[in-house]
């Protein structure tokens, strides 16, 4: 284990905090330093912060670590990091891990015993990723422990050396030096060894002794005595090795005799198998005889029905037999008239085929004729089609000249109509001049309406702003009214407040006025005061109520967790117990594969060798199912490997959602402890600033103290609002006291 840095705050004298780290310049940087200073200034201090945060003991105060907190110090820590070498178990491969162990106590704020110190806690986690490893006053000591491989005591002899106890090994007599080094360095168990190494040596010689007497007073044997206790002796051997041999001989047979029953009870549950067999096939023998019947029906069926068919062919075969038969002398006459007309056929076809030999090139004459006339009846349909599109647009033409004829005569209508109207109309020549000057004329007049138009516009719009000025003026005077009203108003109102403040600063000097502007300012700052412990406690509340739900919301998913850890855990058991079963029956088939060397002398009819049985269940090439038994063997271990990471990551998961389940608990628990307190400073200031009742005023003067104050210092009379602030100056009467 190497120490990286050491950080701490409140123990002993030294509050705080402070940093000590041991990997940077410039103690990295010196293989061996020392701590040095006066008495009291802290040297051992760090030192009980290193011990306290990796075991939460320290040397000087054992188990009592709140004896080292400062005093008046709310809470006080220690935060040791450190680093150590692991191995990976899957890769081999060694790795510097770094952890960090804390150890920290606080006070306690409300209660009886406020101030008194809450149980110490400590935690631990990996450095610098926060993930939590363990947590707890007995949990984190053991794992430091187990990273380190020390625990309190032997990190306490090995690596710390305790002040007092060195200071007395020094001044120390020799016997006591001696053993207080026992005590300190705990090698006690040597002296204890040597001691009883010592009385065992001293009993064994004691027993050797014993033994030399017995030898001494032992008479040797003679020659003869001797050879024949070793006659005596080989015979026994001899027994011995026959009776080893006879031993191996009914081991042999207690073996085959365990094989034989063996294979008794298995013949005789295969007795009964065969005789529940027989039972069951005698029940079955009508059952057998209908499927027998069924069999030999199913046999001749097919045979039957082909015979069948056979002879309905033959009857068909038959009645058309009979019906050919009856029209054979028809059939015959039939024959002979078609005979008689063929042979007409056939000299009519002979004259026809030399007719047409005759008339073969008329007929190749009319099929050119033939040619030729098609041939002059398609070029006749071509010039048709061609001349009745030539008198199509023909037809068209006249149409268009006729229509254009008939324009022309309407443009000659119009013409002449035009020549009418201008012989009539000859005296309207200057008639464009005046419409000219009637266009200009009409035009000066919209110029001048659009004048007078803008004219209006413009006296329009000066009447309305008169209006609206007119309008604002008289708004102005309603409001100034209206402001002479509530002035008045709020004078006949303020006169009664105005009275009673004359009356209540009728004899106030100038000092009381500032003691009360004083009070007032320190009201003030205390008020400022009190703001901020009202808005912690608010925050703190809030804060509490935000992490409460955060808590609500995660545990689903913590219970979620522990339950998918749970279910891993029972497959993981149950894959352990499938796979121990897996091994069992891998070595049952090792075993049978063993006698494969037996099995290839086995003959037919002959005794096993081993059993002596003449029935071989397994026969020479008989093949054990080995090496698919380890497939399953190795697949159920990779599948365990597989559960184990799965297992392995849902308990890390669930570890690291319990530690922040945890993290956020502790939170909750200190921000409802500080917005109580908070709370609590808050309610404590208020009460402060809660003003006394006010005690009850002095009676007033009476006429003779009121004639012998000075005069210059005689308040009206009767007294008024005023009286109390002179009533310092009453002379001691009867009225007053």
């Amino acid at each position: 284990m190497k120490i990286i840095s050491v950080r701490f705050a409140n123990l002993n004298s030294l509050p705080g905090p402070f940093l000590i780290r041991f990997d940077e310049t410039p103690l990295a940087d010196t293989g061996l330093f020392a701590i040095t200073g006066p008495t009291g200034a802290g040297k051992s201090t760090l030192l009980d912060a290193i011990s306290v945060g990796l075991y939460g003991r320290v040397p000087r105060h054992d188990r009592q670590v709140g004896e080292m907190v400062s005093r008046h110090a709310k809470d006080a820590f220690s935060e040791v990091e450190f680093e150590v070498h692991e191995t990976d178990p899957d890769t081999g491969q060694v790795d510097r891990v770094r952890y960090r162990s804390r150890w920290e106590v606080k006070r306690k704020v409300r209660g009886e015993d406020k101030g008194s110190l809450n149980a110490d806690a400590m935690s631990l986690v990996l450095s610098p990723s926060n993930v939590a490893v363990v947590s707890g006053k007995e949990a984190v000591p053991k794992r430091v422990g187990e990273l380190s491989g020390l625990d309190f005591g032997q990190f306490e002899q090995s690596v710390l050396l305790s002040q007092g106890k060195f200071a007395r090994f020094l001044h120390a007599p020799e016997k006591e030096r001696s053993a207080l080094l026992e005590k300190m360095t705990n090698v006690g168990i040597y002296s204890r060894l040597s001691v009883a190494a010592f009385e065992k040596a001293k009993e064994e010689e004691l027993k050797t002794k014993l033994l030399r007497a017995k030898l001494d007073a032992t008479r040797l044997l003679s020659e003869e005595e001797r050879a024949e206790l070793e006659r005596q002796l080989d015979e026994l051997h001899q027994q011995a090795e026959q009776h080893y041999e006879e031993q191996q001989d009914l081991n042999l047979c207690l073996t085959w005799r365990t094989i034989l029953d063996q294979l008794d009870r298995q013949l005789l549950e295969t007795s009964r198998e065969a005789e529940r067999l027989r039972l069951a096939d005698e029940a079955l023998q009508p059952e057998f005889a209908r499927l027998d019947g069924h069999l030999r029906a199913a046999a001749v069926d097919k045979p039957l029905e082909l015979a069948e068919a056979a002879e309905k062919e033959v009857a068909t075969d038959e009645k058309q037999l009979l019906e050919l038969q009856a029209a054979l002398p028809h059939l015959v006459l039939a024959a002979e008239k078609a005979a008689t007309a063929h042979t007409a056929a056939t000299a009519a076809h002979a004259q026809a085929q030399a007719e047409e030999d005759r008339l073969r090139p008329l007929l190749s004459q009319a099929q050119q004729q033939d040619a030729a006339i098609a041939a002059a009846r398609h070029q006749l349909q071509v010039q048709r089609d061609a001349h009745a599109q030539s008198q199509r647009e023909h037809q068209k033409t006249a149409d268009d000249l006729s229509q254009e004829a008939q324009e022309i005569e309407a443009l000659q209508g119009q013409n002449t109509t035009l020549d009418h109207w201008l012989i009539e109309h000859s005296a309207e020549v200057d008639l464009k001049n005046q419409v000219l000057a009637l266009d200009r004329e009409i035009i000066d007049l919209v110029g001048a309406q659009k004048e007078m138009a803008a004219r209006d516009a413009r006296r329009a719009e000066l009447r309305k702003n008169q209006e609206q000025t007119a309008a604002d003026l008289r708004q102005q005077e309603a409001l100034e009214t209206e402001a002479k009203v509530r002035k008045q108003a709020i004078e006949e109102e303020g006169k009664p407040c105005r009275t009673e403040r004359d009356g209540l600063l009728r004899g106030t000097t100038a000092a009381d006025l500032a003691q009360r502007a004083d009070d007032l300012t320190a009201r003030q700052q205390a008020l400022q005061l009190l703001l901020p412990k009202a808005e912690a406690a608010h925050e703190h509340r809030a804060r509490a109520e935000t992490l409460a739900a955060q808590i609500d919301q995660e545990t689903p998913a913590l219970t979620a967790a522990e339950a998918t850890a749970r279910h891993l855990e029972a497959r993981r058991t149950d894959g352990q117990h499938l796979l121990e079963s897996y091994r069992r029956e891998l070595r049952t088939q090792q075993a049978l594969a063993d006698l494969n060397q037996h099995r290839q002398h086995l003959q037919p009819g002959q005794p096993c060798p081993l059993c002596g049985a003449l029935e071989h269940a397994f026969t020479a090439d008989f093949a054990a199912e080995a090496d698919e038994q380890e497939q399953r063997v190795a697949q159920q271990q990779l599948a365990l490997a597989r559960l184990d990471d799965e297992l392995r990551h849902a308990t890390t998961a669930l570890a690291r959602c319990q530690t922040e389940q945890q993290q956020r608990q502790k939170l909750r628990a200190e921000a409802l402890a500080a917005a109580d307190l908070a709370r609590q400073q808050a309610t404590a200031l208020a009460a402060a600033l809660t003003p006394a009742p006010p005690s009850p005023p002095p009676p007033p003067p009476c006429a003779t103290c009121w004639k012998q104050l000075p005069a210059n210092r005689r308040p009206p009379w009767p007294p008024a609002a005023g009286w109390r602030s002179w009533t310092s100056s009453w002379p001691s009467c009867a009225s007053n006291t």
